[in-house]
């Protein structure tokens, strides 16, 4: 079970009814609304994603992040995290666009990348600047029919094209409530 939805009254109201032991699992043990992970009695910190890089499990990687200034002083906070919409509307911006395609170029090198995009709108639209520019991107969402999602996966591991942009889909499946 996703730790971070151990609050919620319908897993409260099942792991209340069978009574047995569970597992949470979670990249982070608190929430940002300030809810306890409450379900568990006992909390095992996992190896770190350092180790299981040394150890070959998961591939090292470099992440990239321009320093873009955002004032985000006027974006409303909805359970501890921004509103998707408001901040979606925000990152829209085309200075952000401009820096998404001018560091790509320059650190992407043609590697193929994965945009992690706010919401859905966000998402489409980062992925029309990507194809504008001439680099080929798809872009899936938790509208997009599971078909066509495998599709989608299966091309871009096989290098069909060079960015697939998303919102909560390959970090988190199924977690369309922020999209």
């Amino acid at each position: 079970m996703n730790g971070h939805l151990s609050s919620a009254k319908s897993f409260k109201k099942v792991c209340q009814y069978y009574d047995c032991p569970r597992v949470l699992f979670t990249g982070s043990p608190q929430r940002l609304d300030g809810k306890p992970l409450d379900l568990a009695d006992t909390m095992i910190i996992g190896i770190s994603a350092k180790e299981l890089i040394r150890q070959g499990k998961i591939s090292d990687y470099d992440y990239y992040a321009p320093n873009i200034d955002l004032d985000l002083s006027n974006i409303k906070k909805v359970g501890g995290d921004y509103n998707n919409k408001e901040l979606g509307n925000l990152m829209s911006s085309k200075k952000i666009y401009g820096d998404i395609i001018k560091y790509y170029k320059l650190l992407g090198k043609g590697r193929q990348a994965l945009a992690y995009c706010v919401n859905i709108q966000h998402s489409k639209d980062v992925c029309e600047s990507f194809n504008k520019a001439g680099i080929s991107a798809m872009q899936m969402d938790s509208h997009t029919p599971e078909k066509e999602r495998e599709r989608i996966m299966k091309d871009f591991k096989s290098g069909k094209f060079q960015i697939l942009c998303n919102c909560n889909l390959i970090s988190e499946r199924n977690n369309s409530s922020k999209c």
